[in-house]
């Protein structure tokens, strides 16, 4: 129960953001209809943040790999030194950049995509859409890798 009451702040606080940023989108996307120049503001204030913030706050993300192969794509083996661009590990191999170009061009048409549909759309109509994502993703793998969405694959 202690928990239900820890996440509860957590959860009010991402719908606030997530409303906030939504109403924020709409407006602009009504007066101003450049949403690449958006996107790209938007996305270089994310990644100066994510940048910055370690330099600010004086600490390292401590995330734990146990991978080795995700370290042996990472990490040059002629010199062992991680490749990097702005502090985020970069794949070794070509055909993992390539995945990784493939999967940010998807997003990038996803959130070009959203902002021109805020123009013509309400917002509710917005938020109720984009809050059902992850039940049509949990469909659409049932429906593709035939895998069965339970509690115990969620927690």
């Amino acid at each position: 129960m202690k928990q239900f009451w820890y996440l509860v702040p957590l959860f009010l606080a991402h719908a606030t953001c997530s409303v906030s940023m939504v109403l924020l989108n709409k407006t602009i996307a009504q007066g101003f209809d450049f949403p690449w120049t958006v996107l790209f503001i938007q996305n270089v204030g994310t990644v100066l943040i994510g940048y910055l913030h370690p330099c600010l706050c004086g600490s390292k993300s401590k995330v734990k790999d146990d991978s080795k192969k995700a370290e042996e794509d990472v990490e040059d083996p002629k010199t062992k030194v991680q490749l990097r661009i702005c502090g985020m590990k970069v794949p070794r191999k070509t055909k993992n950049r390539l995945l990784v170009a493939l999967q940010t061009a998807f997003f990038m048409a996803t959130l070009f995509l959203s902002l021109k549909a805020l123009r013509f759309i309400s917002v509710p109509l917005y938020v109720v859409a984009r809050n059902t994502v992850p039940a049509q993703t949990a469909l659409l793998e049932r429906v593709f890798t035939s895998v069965r969405l339970s509690v115990s694959a969620i927690t």
